[in-house]
């Protein structure tokens, strides 16, 4: 099994790595999806808690919802 991370399996829980630029890469790629690919889910976390301790500082979730409230994607954001 090949793992994406550098931590021990045993550290899992206290790292966090931040894609400190994923506001900037999201919404070029929201920029390039075609109209018909907006009826489509965008699932938020569906892994990990988005809601970290890095949101706070960095707040990428934040921005990602902002860039999908501004383009008006079709489909519903939660308040």
């Amino acid at each position: 099994m090949s793992r994406y991370v550098s931590e021990p399996i045993s550290a899992w829980g206290e790292y966090v790595y931040v894609k400190r630029n994923l506001v900037e890469l999201f919404e070029r790629e929201l920029a390039r999806m075609k109209p018909e690919r907006r009826t489509r889910s965008i699932f938020i976390s569906s892994v990990t808690d988005p809601y970290q301790g890095a949101e706070a500082k960095y707040r990428l979730t934040r921005g990602v919802m902002t860039a999908l409230a501004r383009e008006r994607y079709p489909d519903r954001l939660p308040c």
